[in-house]
């Protein structure tokens, strides 16, 4: 039987709703400067989305990510959205930056230490096990807790990037805090380029909104040398946006 117009049409209208508005992204964490023009080499290899690191597990700024963020803005990436994607990771001990486990004074100092180099910017959570998580979750969760309720208060909603291994270990999997963050970037690099192969459901999140499928990939032309994450995500419902806000491309007013 010869399948009809419509069937045909029917099929390629699911194909294309599948497939289509997925998108690619990078994120790295290094010591080396990008230039505008690198970001705009990244551009024209279509990458659409770039994360950058703004905190450190010590405790410090990432000088060198935030001028990475600067010059991405001055390279127009992220297609002119108005809202710059940072990352942190937070410090559990030996911090510079404040006392150690307390997420709500940590969180107000990233804050504050932000406010003249962004105007608007969405931040994602980087929970990583083989950092100095304490044996306890309850003490692990109530930093978080305090971590994101920070966040929340001062900037808006934000996203956990972690691992379901991760996830687990360090806070029990059922641990939820999808009420003031819903977005979830999981770590998986198991180079399948979808939302879905491997997923498991974990911390409340039904599915991801980013997947990071590959990591610490030396091999970008427009970034040699640099250990780069491959992310996909979902173009079409690309809403990562803070609460409390304008979404306004940044005026940047640079640290001394």
């Amino acid at each position: 039987m010869v399948p009809s117009v419509i069937n045909c049409l029917i099929i390629f209208c699911l194909v294309y709703r599948t497939y289509a508005f997925l998108a690619p992204g990078i994120t790295f964490n290094t010591t080396k400067t990008i230039t505008s023009d690198q970001f705009k080499c990244l551009i024209n290899l279509n990458v659409e989305k770039f994360i950058g690191n703004v905190y450190n597990p010590d405790g410090t700024f990432d000088d060198t990510g935030i001028n990475n963020l600067v010059n991405e803005d001055i390279g127009d990436y992220d297609y002119g959205n108005g809202v710059d994607q940072i990352y942190v990771t937070p410090c559990l001990v030996n911090c510079k930056n404040g006392p150690d486990f307390n997420g709500g004074e940590q969180a107000k100092a990233i804050v504050n230490g932000l406010k003249s180099i962004f105007e608007s910017y969405f931040t994602w959570i980087n929970i990583d096990r083989t950092l100095s998580w304490s044996a306890d979750k309850m003490k692990n969760r109530q930093f978080l807790t305090d971590f994101i309720n920070t966040f929340f208060d001062l900037n808006g909603f934000v996203g956990i990037m972690t691992s379901s291994n991760s996830w687990s270990s360090i806070f029990g999997a059922n641990f939820t805090v999808i009420d003031k963050a819903p977005f979830l970037l999981w770590v998986n690099w198991n180079g399948k380029k979808d939302l879905t192969t491997g997923f498991t459901q974990f911390g409340g999140w039904m599915k991801p909104n980013i997947h990071e499928y590959a990591g610490n990939v030396i091999s970008n032309s427009c970034i040699p040398g640099i250990g780069v994450n491959y992310l996909i995500f979902d173009n079409s419902n690309n809403n990562f946006a803070p609460k409390k806000v304008n979404n306004v491309r940044s005026k940047f007013n640079r640290r001394s």
